[in-house]
């Protein structure tokens, strides 16, 4: 297939995958979304893994990299057999509100 509009999705090829854009209809297609969020996230990591490849030719050093919270466009499962540490940026909220307690708590034992 080189592409087209089929059940309402345009396809653009990319390689050996397609880009769905949605054309009226549904909001959402859920299969093409799931594997949307499947080629972002493969293709993200391999990038990643070139990095890593990159800088363990020149150091030995652990690689390590922030995530954010549950992400859930990458698949962090995967992403922790690539890397040897992940720490977690976090950017909580402060001085939004009076009480900055509920806050403090959210950062330190939930996000």
């Amino acid at each position: 297939m080189h592409g087209g509009v089929r059940f309402g999705v345009i396809l653009i090829p990319i390689g050996n995958r397609f880009i769905h854009l949605l054309r009226g209809g549904e909001d959402e297609l859920h299969g093409l979304k799931l594997d949307w969020k499947r080629f972002v996230s493969e293709q993200l990591q391999d990038f990643c893994r070139e990095e890593i490849r990159a800088v363990k030719t020149y150091s030995d050093l652990p690689v390590t990299t922030n995530m954010m919270m549950y992400f859930s466009p990458l698949n962090y499962d995967k992403w922790a057999e690539e890397l040897d540490v992940i720490s977690w940026d976090s950017y909580p909220s402060w001085h939004t509100k009076e009480d900055e307690v509920p806050i403090a708590v959210w950062a330190a034992f939930y996000a």
